[in-house]
Order: C-alpha cells, then sequence, then structure tokens
C-alpha cells in the first residue's frame, strides 16, 4: 500500500519569494559552471555510470542517500519547485541530514516560468552536485539549435518554450537574450545526464518507461541499455493499464503494459544481474499528480507530477482550485512515501499570470484523495509528434 500524507504545518513560500530564489542565479554563473570540466561528473549517481554511460546502475547501498526526494514533471512550475525544494529542507533539518534529490525531467513547457525554474534547478545544483541526480524528459531533451535556421526547434507539440525563445530572437529584445544563452547550455548538457537510474533495492527511475519487449532479447551486457531505441523508451514511452502493449516503433511515445513491465523485470535480473522491482516515472500527466494502477501491484509502476496548478482539459479535484503538487521521498525496499504540499492557490493563480480564482479557499481538509491508489484518470500530455527533420 502507498502512504500518503499531506503535511498541515507546512507553510509555502509565495511566487514573489519563489521567484527571488531563482533568480538569485545568473545565467553568467550557469555558464561558467558548467564549461569548468571538473563540474560534468560531478552529480549524484555519476560514479556509477561506468557500465553504460546512459543509465546509473548503482550496486552498493551506501551510495544511495538516506534523505532522497525524487521530484517527477516540473512543467515551468518554478512556485511548486520552490516549495518542494523547501520542504525537503526543512524536514532536513529537522533530521539533521542534507536532503538528496532525482528529477525525472520535463522541466520546460505547459508553464509560464521556463527560464526561472531552470534557474531555480541550478541553483540548487551549484549549491552542492553531489546531491543531485537529473534524468532529461522528453520535453528537455527535444529541443535543439539550427545552425542555419538560427532558431530553436522541436520534433513534439505543444512546445511553449521553444516558441518563446525564438520571439526573443525575432524581436530581439537584448534584455531577454540571456534566456536564449541559457537554453542553448542546456541542449548539450540534457544529452550528458543518465536517462534511468537502478538502485540496488529494485527501485529504477526514469521518465517515460523501459526498454519495451522487443528489444529485451538484445539486452545481453549492462552497455546495451544506451542504445538508441533504449534510450528513447526511457524518455517516451507511456504507461497503459492494459495486460500487454505491442511496441510500435513508428511513435516514440509507444505505450506498454503491466505484463511488459514484469517481463522486462525478469529479463534484468537473469540477463544483467540487475534487480528491478518497481519503477518511479513521470511522463504521463495525473490529476491527482500521482499514481499506482492496480495492475501494476506485483511488480509496482508509480507515476508523480510536480506540478500545483489545474492544467488544460483536467477536472477539479478535491484539494480545491488547484491541485497539490507532489514529491517522492524513497524509502528502501518498498514503494516511497507520497507528500503533498498545500500551496496558497491565490499564489498558484499569479504564477498563471491571472486573477486570483473566486474559490481560491484552501482545502482545509487536505485530504484530498489518499487512498493509496492515487487518481488513476490520466490526461495524457497530449504531445504531437511532428516530422523530424535533420535540423531545426
Amino acid at each position: 500500500m502507498l502512504e500518503v500524507i499531506t503535511p498541515t504545518d507546512f507553510a509555502p513560500l509565495t511566487l514573489a519569494e519563489s521567484l527571488e530564489r531563482a533568480n538569485a542565479v545568473s545565467v553568467a554563473q550557469i555558464r561558467d559552471w558548467l564549461t569548468a570540466p571538473e563540474n560534468s561528473t560531478r552529480f549524484l549517481f555519476d560514479d556509477s555510470r561506468q557500465d553504460c554511460p546512459e543509465v546509473a546502475i548503482v550496486s552498493d547501498p551506501a551510495a544511495v542517500p538516506q534523505s532522497l526526494w525524487v521530484v517527477g514533471d516540473v512543467h515551468a512550475d518554478v512556485l511548486s519547485l520552490a516549495n518542494i525544494i523547501e520542504n525537503a529542507d526543512r524536514v532536513g533539518q529537522l533530521e539533521g541530514r542534507e536532503p538528496s534529490f532525482v528529477f525525472l525531467g520535463d522541466f520546460i513547457d505547459h508553464g509560464r516560468h521556463d527560464h526561472e525554474t531552470l534557474l531555480l534547478l541550478f541553483g540548487l545544483v551549484m549549491r552542492d552536485p553531489s546531491r543531485v541526480c537529473i534524468i532529461p524528459g522528453n520535453h528537455d531533451i527535444d529541443l535543439r539549435w539550427g545552425e542555419k535556421s538560427r532558431k530553436f526547434g522541436v520534433t513534439i507539440q505543444p512546445a511553449e518554450y521553444c516558441e518563446h525563445l525564438n520571439e526573443i530572437i525575432d524581436s530581439e529584445q537584448s534584455a531577454d537574450r540571456e534566456q536564449v544563452e541559457l537554453a542553448k547550455l542546456l541542449i548539450d548538457f540534457w544529452k550528458t545526464r543518465p536517462k534511468a537510474v537502478f538502485l540496488p533495492d529494485g527501485t529504477m527511475f526514469s521518465h517515460g518507461g523501459f526498454p519495451h519487449t522487443d528489444l529485451h532479447e538484445s539486452l545481453k551486457t549492462r552497455a546495451d541499455l544506451g542504445a538508441k531505441k533504449c534510450v528513447d523508451d526511457f524518455l517516451w514511452a507511456r504507461l497503459s493499464e492494459s495486460v500487454k502493449k505491442r511496441p510500435n516503433r513508428g511513435n516514440r511515445g509507444h505505450e506498454f503494459g503491466w505484463k511488459d513491465f514484469a517481463q522486462f523485470c525478469r529479463v534484468m535480473e537473469e540477463q544483467l544481474q540487475i534487480p528491478v522491482k518497481r519503477l518511479i516515472r513521470g511522463h504521463d500527466h495525473i490529476v491527482a499528480r500521482y499514481s499506482l494502477p492496480a495492475e501494476y501491484l506485483d511488480h509496482p509502476v508509480l507515476t508523480i507530477n510536480a506540478m500545483g496548478w489545474l492544467m488544460d482539459g483536467e477536472p477539479k479535484h478535491a484539494d480545491g482550485p488547484h491541485p497539490y503538487p507532489v514529491v517522492a521521498r524513497h524509502a528502501p525496499n518498498q514503494l516511497p512515501l507520497i507528500i503533498r504540499l498545500r500551496l496558497d492557490p491565490t499564489e498558484v493563480d499569479r504564477t498563471l499570470g491571472v486573477s486570483p480564482t473566486s474559490s481560491g479557499q484552501k482545502n482545509e481538509s487536505g485530504q484530498g484523495n489518499e487512498s493509496g491508489q492515487g487518481d488513476t484518470e490520466t490526461k495524457r500530455h497530449g504531445d504531437k509528434e511532428l516530422p523530424q527533420p535533420n535540423s531545426p
């Protein structure tokens, strides 16, 4: 059973406080940090990537931090990200231990504060990279720069961040040029990050999924996990509550079923001697911001989202005008603890650039749906794959 809590004593940060923390970091500082060669392998779990640079395979339980927080899709929600970090810091102060983080990607698009979210992320990274593991999402890694067109391009929609960057280029507003610089810097950075992490207790982290069944015979060595199709599945594969789903290599976002994951767990143990018992992922958008489908209880697949605002097309949740953002806390040999952070709905409205909702009162019960299953109604990204040219 999944344990879910909503702390009643958490005093959330405001949007102004969140932006202040984000803007305490400059693009120049990030550039200098990223271009220093000694920083390229200082991240959490980077010393576990010898067998395959595209994944981290952690064999020593002592290498897993005791206070490890797992953050799903952020999607330009600087308010939720700031509060997730703040909550972990406050808990760390009470426990007398520094928090560490695994991010499951998709920092950009859908929200309004892409640039500030990236600044805040790197403020955390530069504080101590050995306590931060970043797994990129498909939205992060899909952005590319065209040397001929002198524009950014993507292969999926929606892509608000890409469109915003190109608007800056067209407007030639020098005040916003550093946003373009940061985006260019991160294109190469995302490529260097692991696309999946395997812990010694059988916990696996990825943004999307795992190598689908058509690739299982090819997994002869751990290095084979870095093959392009495997990487695509780590980044793009989507969960289905069906028994099995046939691989569809014409669509990077093809689905997997619960028997497909059970087979992958067996293959990893038998062929690569890597235990896989559960998967923690993001990618699919969940109304309650977490979901553990009953079909996957034997080999659990938990989906988590960190967005603290109601997305287009989503039905309202019991939390009130906006769902509470979710963060997970790793627990060895079991499913993580789910923490739902109660934010001020008026501040959430401010992140969206709209007037406060008329129903913008806090849900004093703070309970929402805490059955342990989560709201299994999933709002698919609606990402539409575009033709893939050689360069934008």
